[in-house]
């Protein structure tokens, strides 16, 4: 992907640079006992072939890893001879379906988080629904078909289970705010959207993911009830994975259609220090309901 003025920005064309820049000094993360999570939204038709390449490139540099292999890789009791990487997609969006092909060449098993809601809106309402709780702002260079405005159906959800693919939680509506004293709308957007899931795709649900910004939409409420129902939780604030809480499992968002250069920032070790505050702030909370799980020492 070249630099677009349509679809990039300065920022994005400041973080291509220093990415290529950190790859040409040390390549990849180095420690192969890392785990890197990352995190893709919609994978829209004319980002497919970058798609690709992204998809190529982690191939190249890391070992492509399952929600099965959580906990080893957590534990350090699974090692690689490369750094470990897992994907995700949030929001359960149809063009994810688009990916498929590619995911399938490397036999690569991904974790999609859905919101039971925009599923099981009308399809003609769906971008509406779209619009309104998961991406008011769009760039309309990058959103523009249908399928980047509707939702994965559960018969093709049913179809992603069978080829070996898991199912998430990303909340009911994706309207999760903490510091709500209302429990019973908590409620519902945690455990309501679980049991949805499990009961439309008969499996169980293990893994939540939290909606837009984790420090804004979960508090202690939030957390308790996450770790009550759920194995795993994973976060918006990048980082190590290395010995990590499994209800802390650090992504890293990226998208089809960023430049090579970005997606290697992202994915490397100079971007996570400006993310160590916030690090710390969700440790603390971790620590504050006795939940936080150091597996480093």
């Amino acid at each position: 992907m070249k630099y677009s003025f349509h679809k990039h920005n300065i920022k994005h064309l400041t973080k291509a640079v220093l990415g290529r820049i950190e790859y040409s000094i040390h390549g990849v993360i180095a420690d192969r006992n890392e785990l890197v999570v990352l995190n893709y939204h919609g994978v829209q038709q004319k980002f497919l072939k970058d798609f690709s390449k992204q998809i190529a490139f982690f191939n190249e540099h890391f070992e492509f890893a399952t929600i099965a292999d959580l906990d080893d890789i957590l534990s350090k009791r699974k090692k690689g001879k490369r750094p470990f990487l897992l994907l995700t997609f949030d929001d359960g969006i149809k063009n994810n379906l688009l990916t498929i092909e590619v995911l399938d060449k490397y036999n690569i098993k991904c974790i999609f988080f859905i919101i039971p809601e925009f599923v099981n809106t009308p399809s003609e309402n769906q971008k509406t629904f779209f619009l309104k709780n998961i991406r008011p702002e769009i760039n309309s260079e990058v959103d523009n078909a249908i399928e980047d405005f509707s939702a994965l159906s559960w018969s093709d959800l049913k179809i992603l289970i069978s080829k070996g693919h898991s199912v998430g939680s990303h909340t009911m509506s994706h309207s999760l705010l903490k510091g709500g004293t209302n429990n019973a709308a908590i409620e519902y957007e945690i455990l309501a959207s679980k049991k949805e899931i499990e009961n439309q795709l008969g499996i169980t649900v293990k893994s939540f993911c939290s909606p837009n910004n984790t420090l804004e939409s979960i508090g202690e409420k939030e957390l308790r009830l996450i770790c009550s129902n759920y194995d795993y939780h994973f976060t918006t604030i990048p980082g190590s994975n290395i010995g990590a809480s499994p209800y802390f499992i650090r992504r890293v968002n990226i998208e089809a259609h960023w430049m090579k250069g970005a997606v290697i920032r992202a994915t490397g070790e100079w971007d996570r220090k400006r993310w160590k505050s916030r690090e710390m702030t969700f440790i603390s909370l971790l620590d504050s309901i006795g939940a936080y799980k150091s597996l480093k020492d």
